[in-house]
């Protein structure tokens, strides 16, 4: 089987960072979209309950996942055990027996063993709450949620009533509640703030604007315009990652973060701090990310990472890629390893470079250095011969 794959270099430029763009067509990228059975394109968020199952929010609709189709839920208004707003922004674990969604209208429990939920609309008790922005579980019995009308808490129960919600800042209308080491986090402009005790207190105050919130299990991070602050805990120094994009969700893999963006595909960050890579969905690889417009990245309890963008959603399971990195110098002194393209046949590893092509023989082990005029730009297979594409002109491999 042949494959090919392009390499292009763009530079941010800036004193503490730059960021190398890459093409990840070595990366197997599996792609679930409305064609497959999603109920709807744009992924809010992912889930994934005690039973293995994954939950898919999309704006129409959510989904359950079993590895090989969908299940999809929607709003039924014949059917008062339907989801209450097919337009869910959070699953979260709620017990044993049920998770938890938190749709624009307000809160529904689905009970795994009857598939049945049961819903709560905040707004049909206090019309002042409006849409609910996001949510964060207190306890067994208790929520903590935001909404356009602010910020309160409530005691959910199978008879709630308008006494069951209480109003505890008026003024606090943030998408992200988080909760992190049983403390519930979230911003508004330059402040970070906790809930604690039933009061809300100031943790601490930042000269720029705050745009965005992560809690990982190990730490949270603040998401400022062109950096992000990585803390241990509340009190920490915080560790700071210089960033190019506006991040819209965060993933810590191994020895990497990785960042989801707005609209310039997934930067990861390596161990190395300086450098950052920047993965871009490919028009040409059928396997590549479905958009650059990434809305959430998830890893499950097996280890594979799911992306959710406006196109659907991806899956990599990393235990079946393979990562190699090669310096062509490191057989050649006459590579300059600026590569930029690469093809791949079940016997040959060729890679392109601004000043030649070198050749790696996978059976053999063996590398051939072959110097060309011109930066190597893509290499074609026709008529079981290899033709390489230069900035100087077209010429046969073979």
């Amino acid at each position: 089987m042949v494959k090919k794959a392009f390499l292009l270099c763009i530079v941010f430029i800036s004193i503490n960072y730059y960021t190398k763009a890459i093409n990840y067509d070595l990366v197997k990228c599996d792609k679930y979209t409305i064609e497959d059975g999603l109920p709807q394109s744009y992924i809010e968020t992912i889930y994934q309950d005690k039973g293995g199952y994954l939950w898919i929010a999309t704006q129409d609709g959510i989904s359950k996942f079993n590895g090989y189709e969908f299940k999809n839920y929607f709003f039924d208004p014949f059917n008062k055990n339907s989801i209450n707003s097919n337009y869910a922004i959070e699953i979260k674990h709620w017990n044993n027996d049920k998770i938890s969604f938190t749709t624009t209208l307000g809160f529904s429990l689905l009970d795994l063993k009857t598939n049945e939920f049961k819903n709560y609309i905040f707004s049909k008790l206090i019309p002042s709450i409006g849409n609910v922005r996001s949510s964060a579980i207190i306890d067994s019995n208790n929520i903590l949620i935001c909404s356009k009308g602010g910020l309160y808490t409530i005691h959910i129960d199978d008879s709630l009533t308008s006494d069951d919600i209480v109003l505890i800042n008026d003024s606090v209308s943030n998408k992200h509640l988080y909760k992190f080491d049983n403390t519930v986090l979230f911003t508004k402009n330059k402040t970070l703030y906790k809930f604690e005790a039933g009061k809300v207190k100031t943790v601490k105050k930042f000269d720029d604007y705050i745009l965005n919130l992560f809690v990982d299990k190990n730490e949270f991070c603040l998401v400022f315009k062109n950096k992000l602050l990585r803390f241990s805990d509340i009190n920490s120094a915080p560790k700071r990652l210089n960033v190019p994009s506006k991040i819209t969700s965060y993933l810590k893999f191994e020895n990497e973060i990785w960042l989801g963006t707005v609209k310039d595909g997934i930067i990861i960050s390596g161990a190395e701090e300086n450098m950052q890579t920047q993965w871009l969905r490919s028009h040409k690889n059928n396997n590549s990310l479905l958009s650059n417009k990434i809305k959430c990245i998830y890893q499950d309890d097996f280890g594979i990472i799911w992306i959710g963008t406006d196109k659907g959603l991806n899956k990599i399971d990393p235990s079946k890629q393979q990562f190699l990195h090669l310096k062509a110098s490191s057989y050649s002194n006459l590579s300059d390893n600026n590569c930029w393209s690469f093809y791949e046949t079940d016997s040959l590893f060729i890679s392109g470079y601004s000043n030649g092509v070198q050749i790696q023989n996978k059976l053999s082990r063996k590398f051939e250095w072959v110097s060309f005029e011109g930066h190597i730009l893509d290499f074609q297979e026709y008529n079981k011969q290899i033709f390489v594409a230069t900035n100087k002109g077209m010429y046969n491999l073979t």
